[in-house]
């Protein structure tokens, strides 16, 4: 089966979606049709062919011919879909036979599934409990959510309260007419669209008594409804916003006049602590958040703008012909006043403040020279930055930067700083030293590990350089896992070398926030033979200011697996007793800012006497970190501390020198 045309069907990125290559893979066997539908002679025929439609085969396809879609279901019979796709040559047939139609038969829930991804209308599957296991893009399109909102019972609340009272009936009296269930419905999305809709729920029998699951597909009745332009508009709208999508909105910046191009103003714009808002009020809350910013832009629309959100939390916006800078400033403090503002989401309120940076094309003269493609990179490029900016000095209360070409060499070092950074994580610049921990009698208990650098490099001289980067770029995930994945290696290798020496890693909270970290963690010190108990995880305090539902679950199933947890840089935030009373912490780490100012100083002394009392009160293990002299190791003694680390004890080293120093040290001990 070749060359599948595909005109009709939603592309991405302006690639034709491959229907032939979806073909191929269902491994399933193919008939194909002449194009006034009969079966084509010489080729073997399935039993499965009939239809729970009422139409024959034959009027599907004439039906398709006429209305120009290429790709359709044909039935729902059992486990079985069939799709029709039309073909330029068929086999057995001379090559000026104009072509014909081919019907797939896919006999599995999971490749319906695959396939249904990809469909011109909408398609959720719902399994006999009536929760919701998949839904493709196009009914989210039509509904404007997520999977979040859909899956599970989810689907329900998308189509009303009218919609269980049929379905309930439906089911109950299914095994009497086994015909599909269809109802019109009106539909009102986030953001206040009403689109009138067809849902047919189509009983999916399984083998056995009682087993069956729902196909539920969505068809828009709106003017267009599915014909080709409908599919265009959704392949260049954003799914939750309705905005224009990145590809979109570039593709309406070429088509600007010369004129408004180059007075143009770029304007990338960012939710500030969107993040936290999704960890504090979980994701559907932070989809409305995006929904409101996005109501908010689109109110400042006239006539040329171009809007549209590229992914995350960032919007990029382009106001072409723009006549000098003060109007430039003008339109920035309206979208400060337009965007930064309280608004009631779900009851709860919240005060939205974004970041915001432009770029004015006239400001970028140097590259008026360059074809379009690229002066309108650099300008997003430079309007980028110019937000950056902006959210790393939130201190100075200004929302808004706009580019001028003294600012060139700031924003191209931070350029290659973002560069040199990604090269530390592809070429792996990062190795894995020990810091030993020790008791009051002097014996290594245990060893810190920490990240260091490899070589030497441009812009980033220490690893605390390397995660500023991170955190900048939002690349924590792949830096902090990269080192876990190095230090449980490292450690597994000399392991059987250190007696019972005990393992403290740190760990990050973009980590912690991943639903599967626990299993991967524990997945991973199987595979280097590291027992659980012999790992410690240290997180900051700072980190458990966030109140994660994600970190609780992550952490308590830690502990339940066997792991330790040690809370680093003790006292730094503002709800350690909090914290030491909900989690089973078993050790105390008081940052080293206490002990640096720890002597000749009554205050520090007794703030951490009274922390170290807390401790002991809730049998914990009390480390001091950071100790650098002996007049600093005796105090920390006589306060009371157990353990101990710090330079003056000894200083990071490669495992090689760790296995040296201790061998060393147990025949002085």
């Amino acid at each position: 089966m070749t060359n599948i045309q595909t005109k009709a069907l939603v592309t991405m990125d302006d690639n034709p979606l491959s229907v032939s290559k979806l073909l191929t893979d269902a491994n399933s066997e193919i008939v194909y049709y002449d194009s006034s539908g009969a079966i084509l002679s010489g080729l073997k025929e399935r039993s499965v062919v009939s239809s729970l439609y009422p139409e024959s085969i034959a009027e599907q396809l004439a039906f398709c011919l006429k209305t120009d879609i290429n790709v359709i279901t044909v039935k729902n019979l059992f486990v079985h879909t069939a799709l029709i796709g039309w073909v330029d040559v068929l086999p057995n047939c001379r090559t000026d036979s104009g072509g014909g139609w081919a019907a797939l038969f896919i006999a599995s829930d999971s490749l319906i599934s695959e396939v249904s991804r990809f469909m011109p209308f909408g398609f959720i599957h719902v399994d006999k409990n009536l929760n919701a296991t998949f839904c493709n893009e196009t009914a989210h399109r039509i509904l404007g959510t997520q999977d979040s909102d859909v899956l599970h019972r989810g689907w329900l609340e998308q189509f009303g309260d009218s919609v269980i009272p049929s379905l309930k009936s439906y089911l109950d009296d299914v095994a009497t007419h086994g015909v599909p269930l269809s109802m019109s419905l009106k539909l009102t999305s986030p953001l206040g669209r009403v689109t009138p809709v067809t849902l047919q729920v189509h009983l999916c029998p399984h083998s056995g008594p009682g087993q069956f699951s729902l196909y539920l597909l969505i068809y828009d009745l709106s003017e267009t409804g599915l014909m080709k332009a409908d599919l265009a508009r959704a392949i260049e709208q954003d799914n939750l916003t309705g905005l224009l999508n990145r590809s979109a909105f570039l593709k309406k910046v070429k088509g600007l006049t010369r004129l408004e191009f180059e007075n143009a103003a770029f304007i990338f714009i960012d939710v500030n602590e969107f993040k936290g808002i999704n960890d504090t009020f979980g994701h559907k809350f932070g989809d409305k958040v995006l929904a409101t910013v996005a109501r908010r832009l689109s109110s400042m629309m006239q006539g040329r703008e171009v809007i549209s959100r590229f992914g995350g939390d960032e919007f990029v916006l382009c106001f072409p012909d723009q006549k000098d800078l003060t109007t430039v400033y003008n339109l920035a403090r309206k979208l400060v006043s337009v965007v930064n503002a309280s608004t009631y989401i779900l009851g709860q309120k919240l005060d939205i403040r974004c970041s915001i940076g432009i770029c004015w094309m006239p400001a970028l003269s140097e590259f008026r020279n360059q074809n379009t493609d690229a002066r309108i990179e650099r300008a997003l490029d430079a309007a980028d930055q110019c937000m950056y900016l902006v959210k790393k000095n939130r201190s100075s209360q200004k929302a808004f930067k706009v580019y001028d070409p003294s600012m060139k060499n700031a924003l191209f070092i931070q350029k290659q700083k973002q560069i040199e950074f990604q090269r530390i994580l592809d070429e792996e610049c990062l190795c894995i030293a020990f810091q030993p921990i020790f008791d009051t009698e002097g014996h290594v208990t245990s060893i810190e590990a920490l990240a260091r650098l490899t070589r030497d490099l441009t812009l980033h001289t220490h690893i605390g350089d390397v995660i500023d980067s991170a955190n900048e770029c939002g690349e924590e995930l792949p830096l902090f896992s990269m080192t876990t994945l190095k230090t449980l290696e490292a450690f597994g290798k000399i392991r059987h070398q250190l007696d019972t020496i005990k393992l403290n890693i740190n760990i990050d909270i973009s980590q912690l926030e991943q639903p599967n970290f626990a299993s991967w963690l524990s997945e991973k010190c199987l595979e280097c033979r590291i027992p659980f108990s012999d790992v410690s995880i240290e997180i900051t305090e700072l980190l458990l200011e966030s109140d994660s539902v994600q970190v609780a679950k992550n952490l308590n199933h830690l502990l339940e697996m066997g792991f330790s947890i040690s809370m680093d840089d003790f006292g730094t935030g503002y709800s350690s007793l909090k914290r030491l009373l909900e989690y089973q912490f078993h050790e105390l780490k008081v940052d080293r800012y206490f002990i640096d100012n720890l002597i000749g100083s009554d205050k520090y002394s007794k703030m951490v006497s009274a922390m170290v009392g807390m401790g002991k009160a809730l049998e914990l293990n009390l480390l001091a970190e950071g100790i650098e002299t002996e007049a600093q190791m005796d105090l920390c003694k006589e306060v009371g501390f157990t353990l101990f680390q710090g330079f003056y004890l000894a200083k990071p080293m490669t495992p090689n020198a760790l296995i040296a120093f201790m061998n060393k040290h147990k025949t002085e001990h």
